[in-house]
């Protein structure tokens, strides 16, 4: 393999005690701190390297990321004792190297995605100590990247442990249901298309919904917590919410008036699919479902309905977007020029935003619990064509029936199908609310299509 043509850094792996002293170390005005290491780093000396990036030890097992960063000053060969960590000024290793600008990462890098310099392969996610890699690319330390999703560490502390932990308990016990989407630090809560917005105010956190499902009236215990919020809102302080009992309480009273909202019929224009699929896990040839009415800042005319990831190979992925349609709806007939096209330019064009936002949002969920652990690596644009970002359509409740006469919905979708170029990937997923022996399959064919879904995904 040909050496790497990019310029070098410096991957050190420290214990995370160490990074927070270094922090304290630089609060007290000092300009430049030492770390030892024994790894043979030795080319290091002559070479020409801005940064060194930090993979903390002792982190919870799984962690395998880079986290930091800082400025690269020197490394040498020589012990710099005016410029070590309080009592560590005598410890002696094979080599030092100086830093400052020491920074948390936005988002945190994998291991598995960097490359070493001398040789450009992928480390190994059981490196044994410092190394030199390849620089990731100037976009990689989120300066040039626009991360438009994912919550501060501070609302994530509050949703494992703190004054939010009961949205994660009443997720839990209704997971089949209910959904917990991550948004601009903010959190939406979905029940049958309609939400409860999780939002900070001052020092703490509200509960914000529609009038028509607010709590007010239902139980004597909330009427004196519920508050105006503006005109057509209803907010709750979650500091006014005692324990998990009363959160739960005034969580079934919102979802009561939900249900009872439109006699139970779910909001115009979402689907049923969008609330029953299962995104916890994802099998080798399958959609892991990531977010839900995805909107890129300043495009609000696109607004996609299911955003997902879909294996290439191995552990690389790349995005997919879902189109969903339920009943009859007249936008069938465009649905792949006119909408998945240009969800999926978007996705491609903004490329780098979305994988360092989902990144993050992957991260978060399975943190929180939301998703189960993924080794996935987010293919790097370079790495892809837009043929590879996958558009699905999913004709959700279809009346099939009506395509019997001529120039019927689907029949013009299927014609607006065939308009698309060979540079786009399309699918479609019929499900139709008439029973019809076309649709069946007999014993056979179910045999083949249960061999065949077990073959893509053992």
């Amino acid at each position: 393999m040909k050496e790497n043509s990019g310029r070098a850094a410096l991957l050190a792996l420290v214990n995370q005690k160490w990074i927070e002293a270094a922090f304290n170390y630089f609060r007290t005005g000092k300009t430049k701190l030492y770390f030892k290491t024994d790894s043979p780093i030795k080319k290091a000396i002559n070479e020409d390297i801005a940064k060194v990036y930090f993979k903390l030890t002792a982190r919870p097992a799984g962690k395998v990321e880079i986290s930091h960063m800082a400025n690269l000053i020197e490394v040498t060969d020589k012990n710099p004792h005016r410029y070590r960590l309080p009592g560590c000024e005598s410890e002696t290793g094979k080599y030092y190297y100086g830093f400052n600008n020491l920074k948390k990462l936005n988002i945190p890098l994998k291991l598995e995605e960097m490359e070493r310099y001398s040789t450009g392969k992928r480390l190994l996610r059981t490196l044994p100590g410092a190394c030199l890699i390849a620089n990731p690319k100037p976009d990689k330390d989120c300066k040039d990247k626009r991360v438009f999703r994912g919550l501060d560490d501070e609302f994530i502390s509050d949703l494992i442990k703190g004054r939010l932990r009961y949205i994660l308990e009443f997720e839990r016990k209704n997971r089949k249901s209910f959904m917990v989407e991550i948004r601009d630090n903010f959190l939406d809560l979905y029940f049958l298309g309609h939400t409860v917005e999780v939002r900070r105010k001052g020092k703490g956190y509200c509960l914000i919904a529609s009038n028509e499902f607010s709590p007010r009236g239902s139980l004597a215990t909330t009427n004196s917590m519920v508050k105006a919020y503006g005109p057509r809102k209803w907010q709750i302080s979650i500091d006014d919410i005692n324990d998990s009992k009363c959160f739960n309480d005034i969580m079934v009273q919102v979802i009561a008036k939900i249900v009872a909202h439109k006699r139970g019929n779910i909001s115009e224009g979402v689907s049923e699919i969008n609330h029953f699929i299962d995104n916890r896990a994802i099998g080798k040839n399958g959609i892991l479902v990531i977010d839900r009415q995805v909107v890129y800042p300043g495009k609000k005319d696109c607004r996609i309905d299911l955003l997902g990831l879909k294996r290439i190979k191995d552990n690389i992925f790349t995005f997919a977007v879902i189109e969903l349609k339920n009943k009859n709806n007249k936008e069938i007939e465009s649905v792949f020029s006119g909408q998945t096209k240009r969800y999926i330019d978007i996705v491609y064009d903004k490329y780098d935003d979305f994988m360092s936002t989902y990144k993050n949002v992957l991260e978060q969920k399975v943190k929180l619990g939301l998703l189960k652990a993924v080794d996935c690596r987010f293919a790097r644009k370079e790495e892809i064509s837009k043929k590879d970002i996958m558009g699905a359509v999913v004709l959700d409740n279809y009346n099939i029936r009506s395509d019997l006469k001529q120039d019927g919905l689907l029949g013009r979708a299927i014609d607006d199908w065939a308009k698309m170029s060979d540079d786009y990937t399309m699918r479609l997923f019929l499900k139709t609310n008439i029973l019809d022996d076309t649709f069946f399959i007999n014993r056979t064919e179910a045999g083949h299509l249960l061999s065949k879904f077990k073959k893509c995904n053992s």
